[in-house]
């Protein structure tokens, strides 16, 4: 998949350029591409982050409600990853929000993989 090869060179480019073709093609390997449309909410509060996510395509906010209003934690965009890191690792749910801002594609690793 054209879009998870270059998803994957634009995380690994940005934080690790120096990992070898081996490297990239076995993240590659793992990701499941998934498509969101706008508005979507692929993580909700109470859910566990059973992924990370590679965003190909699209922008996402990770937000939480405060006081009754929602407070933008992080905004994520083309070749970057987003995880609820303390839901993700412990496996237990989280407070936070993950929207999809644009028509979005994405790979997903799952938790599973990551922890073999």
């Amino acid at each position: 998949d054209t879009l998870l090869r270059e998803t994957v060179n634009a995380v690994v480019n940005s934080r690790f350029p120096e990992m070898s073709i081996e490297g990239r093609r076995q993240i590659e390997s793992i990701l499941i591409r998934e498509e969101f449309p706008k508005g979507a909410i692929a993580l909700n509060e109470g859910e566990v982050a059973h992924e990370i996510v590679f965003v190909g395509k699209g922008m996402l906010r990770q937000y939480y409600y405060k006081n009754g209003k929602d407070v933008t934690e992080h905004f994520s965009y083309e070749g970057c990853i987003v995880m609820c890191i303390e839901s993700f690792l412990k496996q237990v749910p989280t407070r936070l929000i993950v929207e999809t801002l644009c028509t979005q594609s994405i790979g997903l690793c799952n938790h599973f993989i990551v922890g073999q």
